[in-house]
């Protein structure tokens, strides 16, 4: 039988140090983007500030330009060079304050409803267990937990744009800590 997902995911928030996010008033983090079938990368900032549940990602697209999305506690809003600036509504709204959330990060947040464990698999080279959440908002992501240490090293979900739906698989890796908080 396949572990519970509660388990995974209180194994998980232990590997990464839990609660320990709520010693600090925000994060900030910095990732690079790499679509290798066409050559594209993009370097990724995103803040987030714990109280408030503010928002901000900013991604630079090489030769496109810059795109925000941010949250500031009741509203979504994204500003990029094809679109301009705008509101976001439905789906986008709705993943942008799932996001905002810090305890969507361990996937303790009451914005997922229902989280199950669907297989064991085998993802970024690491054996690991399949976790589908179900969030209020409708939307489904799965994270892949290592079998040996309990980390979370890949995360698959659908995102919504202006252009329509767009699956995103993210490789996590290189897990290090940062002030008692461990982060891919």
């Amino acid at each position: 039988g396949l572990p519970d997902a509660k388990e995974l995911i209180a194994k998980y928030n232990k590997a990464v140090g839990g609660d320990a996010w709520k010693s600090h008033k925000s994060a900030r983090m910095k990732a690079t983007l790499e679509v290798a079938a066409q050559g594209m990368r993009a370097d990724i900032e995103a803040m987030n500030i714990f109280e408030t549940k503010n928002y901000l990602m900013k991604t630079d697209l090489p030769g496109m330009g810059q795109m925000i999305v941010g949250y500031d506690g009741t509203t979504g809003w994204s500003r990029d060079p094809v679109s301009g600036a705008r509101l976001l509504a439905g789906m986008e709204a709705a993943q942008a304050a799932e996001e905002a959330d810090p305890e969507a990060t361990l996937r303790t947040s009451a914005n997922i409803l229902k989280s199950e464990t669907v297989e064991k698999t085998n993802m970024n080279n690491q054996d690991c267990y399949k976790v589908t959440h179900t969030w209020k908002s409708g939307r489904v992501s799965h994270d892949c937990f290592a079998v040996a240490s309990g980390l979370i090293v890949a995360s698959i979900q659908k995102q919504t744009s202006p252009m329509g739906e767009m699956e995103v698989t993210q490789l996590l890796d290189e897990y290090k800590d940062f002030g008692g908080v461990r982060r891919a």
